[in-house]
């Protein structure tokens, strides 16, 4: 049994250990939020939507517990958190036994070349380290932890979990294929760019957030609270919209 390492446990990170369990996977979380930790730990995450079930993933704030045996670690965190989660890998990697490193950024946003960056070494990164990422966001999906219940526990809606995906590699194209394996596994099909500058230039959030934004500013200007992928566009209120 193959075990990956998913570092997040939001939206995208507990979707995608869903995802991970219901093919047979063992995924292991990485959150450093204590709250989320103890949830995850204390009870089994449900899933709802297209994927229905209900799954122990394991989860620690260790991120050497998390890297430690893992053939694959899945990076899903918001585009401004790479840098801290990369240096976080970055350093409990290098205390571990050895043993190879392989980041796939989900949604990658520029996820691959600053992961490069980090893991460079007279800007060559070692053979045993391979970095990849996805043009767009495999899943749509929607977290919840529940704090008020008798036993608190989180859950996810996924709405959605794209059949095609496509990936690029900024650093050693995956020569034992464990990533390719991967991907081919989880998603019905897998199409490769050649460049990470291709999957982030065409990474769908730019064209789709900023028109979204701009569609709901009075919400955004009155400070109030929406889903922008799921409530999108502004409601018409008093005749006009």
């Amino acid at each position: 049994m193959m075990k990956v390492a998913v570092f997040s446990a939001g939206n995208t990170g507990l979707a995608t250990a869903a995802h991970l369990s219901s093919l047979g996977f063992q995924p292991m979380l990485y959150t450093r939020n204590s709250e989320k930790l103890r949830m995850l730990q204390s009870h089994a995450m449900e899933s709802t939507g297209i994927l229905d079930g209900s799954w122990h993933i394991p989860a620690s704030r260790d991120a050497k517990q998390v890297l430690n045996g893992a053939s694959l670690a899945i990076v899903c965190t918001w585009a401004n958190a790479h840098r801290a989660i990369f240096e976080t890998i970055k350093h409990a990697w290098q205390e571990l036994p050895p043993q190879p490193l392989r980041i796939l950024v989900f949604n990658g946003n520029w996820g691959a070349y600053e992961a490069y960056q980090m893991f460079s070494m007279d800007y060559i990164v070692p053979e045993s380290i391979t970095i990849a990422e996805t043009a767009g966001m495999p899943y749509v999906a929607q977290a919840s932890f529940d704090r008020d219940h008798p036993v608190p526990s989180a859950s996810v809606h996924i709405s959605g979990i794209k059949s095609s995906i496509e990936v690029a590699y900024a650093a050693n194209h995956d020569a034992d294929h464990v990533i390719d394996s991967f991907l081919q596994a989880m998603y019905a099909i897998v199409r490769y760019d050649t460049s990470v500058f291709t999957t982030s230039l065409t990474a769908p959030n730019p064209i789709i957030h900023a028109p979204l934004c701009l569609l709901n500013m009075t919400k955004i200007e009155a400070g109030a609270n929406y889903k922008m992928l799921v409530e999108g566009f502004t409601e018409k209120q008093n005749g006009s919209s």
